[in-house]
């Protein structure tokens, strides 16, 4: 209900009509209905209070009714004059909780007075905030008064800087009187270079910061990671993170920071075991060495380098020093009851003993699950139907890859959505309901990234895709899961061989060059049909599900082909 209009009733206090007129209003627009008739009633003898228009704007409830009382009753009373400051404020700060920012824009160009000092400050703090990086720059040279206050010229070095303008940034960051180079000052211009790839200016801004005596703080290591993996980078920049000691932070610093470690993560994927070789090289080199005479004619020298897999203990034990405090950080942000850490060659023989089908989640199928409060087995009958083959299984093992958690976890808690605080818990808690499941397994970074020893197998899958321009896809986490799937699909293979030969365990080595065979193979078409028939990807992203196909991996629902079948999944 609105409240009662305090209407003014002593012989000291005169009666206002615009109170008395908007006594009974049920609603804001019987307040605005109320203030137009009367404003037109006692035209040219009567002159609202600032009183009575506060009130009036205190029972606008929406930003569309803001602005129709604003403009059209606070306005129309002194069209000639700028209106009382603190109805400017007061409309500015409703804007602001609204988050209006066309409504905000327009006050600020044409109410907000910044011939006064204290007038310039407030527009340029509110030309800052909006992002009109051209308002805020011309009123901070109109007054030179406010070249003198850092504050000020922070802001707007900080608005320029979001806005791409680095060169007028540069500007007001070395006009007289000059800014100290502090990492608060620095960080967004830096963040701006990395974003235009503008890696040399980066560098040196970060490094005038740290020649002038100050420390390389968390936020400033958060600008320049974009430039460390631009320039490749990435150990220097976890070994930065690590002689801070970030990794050992509490889970409301990792929270807080949360940005800051995922992009560490993507670093740490930037280490690219096989950056020496090219796709057409590893190609050539498998093709030679499976027909060896072929090779001699084709003048292969006997010295020539050979592609070798690295095995998953191997890429473990390499970077196990920031896999483990990294896997113990991200267990503290994102809460989950069990993580697996272990080879998931266990798993593999796991579902082989329970003679079950191993599912692999990707991000948005899991979301589909959870945004619509789905079980886990809710599509095995679709899954089923679309592989016949897959009933004689018990149905199921799931694997969820770290990347997908990670995902899930920025989509519901940090993402554009704008869900309340009591929706974000009750979708968390769904995402913990599936992982809590004993039959799901919950990879952790440690878990996960050793699946990158076969991360050439989704990049020969991924360059035969005619929108992978110039390696645009190198940095998809997409390529993440991937590598998960790849390993299972190496590990139940291996498991198959070792039931075809009486229990004898081949070397790990042979196996290896017998799955590279295979998908340079595929990749040269002249193999067809599925690596094993009990490993399923879900998902629905289009060209993820082409590169699994391409990489002899079933997919649910197959979007390539049956469209229909994906459309079922929303139903």
């Amino acid at each position: 209900m609105f409240a009662t209009a305090p209407v003014m009733r002593g012989a000291s206090q005169p009666l206002s009509p615009l109170l008395l007129a908007a006594s009974r209003a049920q609603s804001w627009a019987d307040v605005l209905r109320a203030y137009s008739q009367c404003r037109t009633y006692l035209h040219g003898s009567y002159q609202p209070t600032t009183a009575e228009l506060q009130y009036g704007l205190a029972q606008m409830d929406n930003a569309w009714a803001l602005s129709l009382f604003y403009h059209d009753i606070v306005k129309s009373a002194a069209p000639s004059a700028t209106p009382d400051s603190s109805l400017v404020v007061t409309l500015l700060r409703r804007y602001k909780k609204l988050n209006f920012m066309k409504g905000l824009k327009r006050v600020i160009e044409e109410d907000v007075d910044s011939a006064t000092l204290d007038g310039a400050k407030a527009k340029i703090t509110l030309a800052s905030y909006t992002g009109m990086w051209e308002v805020a720059l011309a009123t901070l040279l109109s007054q030179p008064k406010l070249k003198h206050n850092p504050p000020l010229r922070r802001s707007v070095l900080a608005t320029l800087s979001v806005n791409n303008q680095w060169r007028l940034a540069l500007q007001v960051l070395r006009m007289p009187p000059a800014m100290e180079l502090r990492p608060a000052v620095v960080r967004p211009l830096v963040r701006c270079f990395g974003r235009l790839r503008q890696s040399d200016m980066a560098l040196r801004l970060t490094a005038a910061s740290l020649a002038a005596g100050y420390t390389f703080d968390a936020a400033l290591l958060s600008a320049l990671l974009v430039t460390l993996q631009d320039t490749n980078q990435w150990r220097a920049a976890l070994e930065a993170a690590q002689s801070m000691q970030l990794f050992s932070a509490t889970r409301a610093e990792g929270r807080k920071n949360c940005l800051l470690f995922n992009q560490l993560v993507n670093c740490l994927y930037d280490a690219d075991l096989y950056s020496d070789y090219t796709v057409d090289e590893v190609v050539q080199d498998v093709l030679s060495r499976s027909n060896p005479r072929e090779g001699v004619v084709a003048g292969r020298g006997p010295k020539e380098r050979q592609f070798r897999l690295r095995l998953h203990a191997e890429v473990f034990q390499h970077f196990q020093g920031v896999l483990l405090p990294l896997s113990q950080l991200y267990s503290k942000i994102i809460r989950i009851p069990r993580w697996y850490s272990r080879n998931i060659f266990n798993i593999a023989t796991t579902a082989v003993k329970e003679n079950n089908v191993v599912i692999v989640m990707d991000t948005n199928y899991l979301l589909q699950l959870v945004y619509k409060n789905l079980s886990s087995e809710h599509f095995y009958a679709y899954m089923k139907e679309q592989h016949p083959d897959t009933k004689a299984y018990n149905f199921a093992t799931i694997v969820i890859p770290f990347t997908v958690l990670q995902e899930a976890y920025t989509t519901i808690w940090e993402g554009k959505n704008r869900f309340s605080l009591p929706v974000k818990t009750l979708l968390w808690s769904r995402v913990v309901a599936i992982v809590e499941q004993p039959h799901v397994y919950a990879l952790s970074l440690a878990g996960e990234f050793p699946s990158t020893s076969l991360s050439i197998f989704p990049k020969l899958a991924y360059s035969k895709m005619s929108e992978n321009v110039a390696g645009s896809f190198q940095h998809d986490p997409d390529l993440r899961i991937l590598n998960v799937c790849v390993s299972l699909q190496h590990y139940l293979r291996e498991i198959k061989i070792i039931e075809n030969l009486g229990g004898v365990v081949p070397l790990e080595g042979i196996t290896l060059f017998a799955l590279l065979k295979y998908h340079v193979r595929r990749y040269c078409n002249t193999v067809k049909g599925y690596c094993v028939d009990r490993l399923l990807l879900c998902t629905m992203d289009r060209r993820m599900s082409q590169a699994a196909e391409q990489l002899g991996i079933r997919v649910f629902p197959n979007i390539s082909d049956a469209p229909e079948a994906a459309a079922r999944t929303s139903e």
